[in-house]
């Protein structure tokens, strides 16, 4: 029996978007520190916030989170000598997402899947990312708001395929491993760290890269087979 499923977010809810919005993205939280009065070499902050998020490593030798947006904005800060508290510095993140979260799109009938599986099984977020508003933030503006549990490597501290990041998830439920299927787009992160646990796994190959399937337990190459390959494993979705 299937009784929760994890997804991905980019590759596997949304298209990947890579590092293509990180000049906007900067640009916006310039402007929007500009637009409340602080005196500072805007283009400079731009050009140093972009650099910082496109070439800063993610990950530590033991998969813990380095680097997050928030870090980055408040280092940035401190340096340009504008005064900071925790408001502020959502603020100015929300700010630098907004290009990428107006530009987030969902995968075709991706809605349509998290929709059948509303209310049927326990539905989970589980995502590498430098930002947790920005996954909130993507996951509002498309709609979705049928997940249990948001949880991204940025609050978590830790990146997949770590054990402690999907922990982060499973141990919320009372489930066998076995009962817990993680959906993503790139098999040497979801795959293989659902593996080390115990869950099942499906590879969403629709906008992803890879080569290696990594004996995911079964292959999605729309995300309309999501809905077929959990039927086959048991879940009644009627």
């Amino acid at each position: 029996m299937i009784r929760a499923v994890i997804f991905d977010v980019g590759g596997t809810i949304i298209w990947r978007n890579g590092k293509r919005y990180l000049k906007a993205n900067a640009w916006t939280a310039s402007n929007y520190l500009r637009s409340l009065g602080h005196e500072f070499d805007y283009k400079e902050f731009s050009d140093r916030l972009e650099s910082l998020q496109k070439d800063s490593p993610k990950a530590g030798d033991n998969l813990e989170q380095l680097n997050t947006t928030k870090e980055h904005i408040s280092l940035l800060c401190k340096e340009f000598h504008i005064p900071l508290n925790p408001n502020l510095l959502n603020d100015i993140t929300k700010a630098f997402f907004m290009p990428e979260i107006a530009g987030a799109i969902a995968l075709p009938e991706i809605k349509k899947v998290l929709a059948a599986l509303k209310g049927k099984v326990k539905l989970a977020i589980l995502s590498n990312t430098r930002s947790h508003i920005l996954i909130v933030e993507i996951l509002k503006q498309l709609g979705l708001d049928g997940f249990d549990i948001i949880a991204t490597s940025a609050k978590a501290g830790y990146r997949k395929p770590s054990p402690l990041f999907f922990k982060a998830v499973i141990d919320n439920w009372d489930f066998e491993p076995q009962e817990i299927v993680m959906i993503g787009d790139l098999p040497h992160k979801d795959v293989v760290g659902a593996k080390a646990l115990g869950l099942k796994s499906i590879w969403i190959n629709i906008d992803s890269d890879a080569k290696d399937d990594f004996a995911a337990d079964a292959i999605a190459t729309s995300p309309k087979d999501i809905l077929t390959i959990l039927e086959s494993w048991g879940l009644n979705l009627n």
